[in-house]
């Protein structure tokens, strides 16, 4: 990137345009210590807090999850679990693996939400097969096995079943 801080100001300039893209990359540039440093700036979760729950007003989805993610830990912002899992399940709601995922795991732990082992069960198995779908954008598929597996071991082994995308694109369930 020949200018960051030109490139900044242009992502600034859009995110107060309400374009939510700009408003996510500002928000992962301000949280991630490599980005912050590539840009010149210090890291500021509170900052990055801000531009995802701009962007999540905005009913972008990836701002809804990041939003929802840290409103469930507490990162950078009040913990209130159940804002956490509203903000996941709007963005699970327009199709995004991270919002499926993240209600997912709030199931699982009841953040937010009564535990509901089945449900968890059931939407980590969407999520991978989203994740199948679009060729496992962001790397989610290790993540997903790691949660389908404390899943099982929290239902005491349990029946398995599994959803998987074929080649030719259908949905089977195993």
């Amino acid at each position: 990137m020949n200018d960051p801080q030109g490139f900044l100001a242009h992502l600034r300039e859009e995110a107060n345009n309400g374009n939510g893209e700009a408003l996510h990359d500002l928000g992962q540039i301000y949280a991630a210590p490599q980005l912050a440093q590539q840009f010149g700036i210090e890291v500021d979760q509170r900052q990055a807090v801000e531009y995802w729950r701009r962007g999540a007003d905005l009913d972008d989805a990836l701002c809804q999850s990041n939003f929802g993610s840290r409103l469930v830990r507490g990162y950078g912002v009040e913990m209130d679990e159940a804002a956490g899992f509203r903000y996941y399940k709007l963005a699970a709601d327009q199709g995004s693996l991270e919002g499926l995922f993240g209600v997912a795991v709030c199931y699982e732990n009841g953040e937010g939400v009564a535990v509901d082992l089945d449900e968890a069960w059931r939407l980590m198995n969407s999520a991978l097969a989203l994740a199948q779908a679009n060729g496992d954008p962001g790397d989610y598929t290790s993540d997903i096995h790691a949660g389908l597996a404390r899943i099982k071991s929290k239902r005491g082994g349990g029946n398995v079943a599994m959803v998987m995308t074929g080649p030719d694109g259908t949905v089977r369930t195993f």
